[in-house]
């Protein structure tokens, strides 16, 4: 049973952007009455966090394209999509209804939450710590290792560490 006024979605991450939050929090809000509508509204937010990160493409499939052009985490990915998809199928006839099962709705937060945390708030952390420990003599050192560097790290193979290059004997 479901009472009036009664939220059943996670709080959102405390470093949503503000017009991100008003999506979640409408989509919070509505998801008992209408999961359609909140599924909606969350594959807005995460336009919006695409927006946020700089993809100026026409749809969102191509913003979330774009983004993994530029490097995207795949687990990152495949939350933005699986919001992506479900909102998409709320608006549009597919394959879920979500008339039928609201808790495919309801998992649509944490998603857009992790989305957050990885993309904004862990950012945003890792640089106030790195702001703060390193003097600008090392900060000058490290752009100056990295002005040449064009090979990428995939941090989902190999403990996200570099691989090690043999050594010919």
């Amino acid at each position: 049973m479901v009472f009036p006024g009664m939220r059943t979605a996670p709080q959102p991450s405390p470093d949503m952007p503000v017009k991100v939050r008003d999506y979640y929090e409408e989509a919070a809000g509505i998801l008992e009455r209408s999961p359609k509508g909140a599924a909606a509204l969350l594959r807005l937010a995460i336009e919006l966090i695409a927006i946020e990160l700089g993809a100026t493409q026409n749809t969102l499939d191509q913003k979330i394209g774009h983004l993994v052009g530029m490097g995207l985490p795949p687990m990152i990915k495949e939350a933005m999509d699986a919001v992506r998809a479900t909102g998409g199928n709320a608006v549009h006839p597919g394959h879920i209804d979500l008339d039928d099962n609201r808790d495919i709705a309801a998992s649509m937060f944490p998603l857009v939450n992790i989305v957050v945390d990885r993309l904004l708030t862990e950012p945003k952390q890792v640089q106030a710590i790195y702001d703060k420990v390193l003097t600008t003599g090392q900060k000058q050192h490290v752009e100056k290792r990295d002005a040449g560097t064009t090979e990428k790290i995939d941090a989902t193979t190999n403990n996200g560490t570099v691989p090690t290059k043999r050594r010919r004997t």
